[in-house]
């Protein structure tokens, strides 16, 4: 859970600011799902340094929402124009809809991890097979 307190919380007039920082989270983050969707038949062409970064990245992306998500909540407890209103509301529903989004991708990354090392694994292993097959000393055997 997010540490609130040491949060600067904007005033109603921050609201534009806002806008601009959740519209389209959703389909971004929808976006790189389905590309590592694709990414799950060769998990190996994802380095770890990649996936080191989407998990460092999503896992800030669902700090922050946890922040629009508070954010939004003060601001409906206010007095506000209808306009107001709807916008908050609507950008409040956008931070929701995200949230699930966000933990499938880093639920996948997590698979694409595993699926990757795993795969590593395996082809060392066939490397030490050939390796041995064709007489050429391998590192246990300096």
């Amino acid at each position: 859970m997010t540490d609130f307190s040491k949060i600067h919380w904007q005033p109603i007039e921050g609201l534009a600011l806002l806008t601009e920082m959740v519209d389209g989270l959703l389909e971004e983050t929808q976006r790189f799902h389905a590309t590592l969707s694709q990414a799950r038949e060769r998990p190996q062409v994802l380095g770890t340094a990649i996936l080191d970064r989407a998990v460092q990245q999503y896992g800030e992306r669902a700090s922050w929402l946890d922040v629009y998500a508070e954010q939004f909540r003060r601001w409906q407890a206010l007095p506000l124009t209808p306009p107001q209103q709807q916008e908050v509301d609507r950008l409040s529903r956008e931070v929701e809809a995200t949230r699930p989004v966000v933990g499938q991708v880093l639920a996948l990354v997590e698979e694409l991890r595993f699926e990757s090392a795993h795969r590593r694994r395996e082809r060392s292993a066939a490397e030490q097979a050939l390796a041995e097959l064709i007489g050429v000393p391998t590192s246990g055997d300096l």
